[in-house]
């Protein structure tokens, strides 16, 4: 549990089954984000150079490397599109300064 895990996994499949899958919850016409027991928690819009996403924090079951139940802690996952592929990140550090740079530092280049 020392050890702080960053997440991240491409999909070319549709943004709303994307955000499902990665805990994100359509109600209506505004988004919010499910994690542990059903707890919900609010989303932030946020864009980079050539994306837009969402990006949210919510209780989450935590591990130990070596396995094992740890407890509740909290976990923050970003959903980040171009249009054509969605980029999910999940880690405990995105919402503070780190995890913002990260977040920054991204940019979509498709080969062509």
């Amino acid at each position: 549990m020392d050890d702080f895990a960053l997440y991240i996994s491409l999909s070319s499949d549709n943004f709303s089954n994307v955000a499902k899958a990665a805990g994100f919850v359509l109600g209506g016409e505004r988004w919010s984000i499910e994690g542990r027991q059903g707890a919900k928690g609010e989303i932030e819009e946020i864009k980079g150079k050539n994306w837009k996403g969402m990006l949210g924090e919510v209780p989450k079951g935590i591990f130990y490397k070596q396995g094992g139940y740890a407890g509740l802690g909290s976990a923050t996952t970003a959903i980040l599109t171009d249009g054509k592929t969605s980029i999910v990140i999940i880690g405990e550090a995105l919402s503070d300064k780190e995890g913002e740079a990260i977040l920054k530092s991204i940019e979509f280049v498709h080969k062509k």
